[in-house]
């Protein structure tokens, strides 16, 4: 995963480096059974990588609030892998943050 969001995080970085890298690749198709369609643009592309941050972020909270404790410790694992490629700003930072001080509240 942290490879995976390290590469997508290189192609958001900017417009030209997604058009260069990934512009004319059959795996952009935006039909894969027609590898000649259509392929997906830089925006298509900035909204796809939006909704898999938004999906693993709240599995991370869902498995941070969980009562069992192997779901939190591999939240917490996960966290400590992706921590450098995955960026957490705003209300999603905050809440993941909360949910951190709450687990090390509990614990002491």
């Amino acid at each position: 995963l942290f490879e995976t969001l390290k590469i997508a995080y290189y192609w958001k970085s900017d417009e030209s480096v997604y058009e260069r890298e990934c512009g004319n690749m059959p795996g952009f198709a935006v039909y894969y059974r027609y590898p000649n369609s259509q392929r997906v643009t830089y925006g298509q592309f900035i909204k796809v990588h939006w909704k898999w941050s938004q999906r693993i972020t709240r599995l991370l909270i869902q498995c941070l609030e969980s009562p069992e404790y192997m779901e939190i410790r591999n939240a917490l694992i996960l966290l400590t892998k992706i921590s450098s490629v995955f960026q957490l700003r705003g209300r999603v930072g905050l809440t993941l943050k909360n949910e951190w001080r709450r687990l090390k509240a509990m614990r002491e």
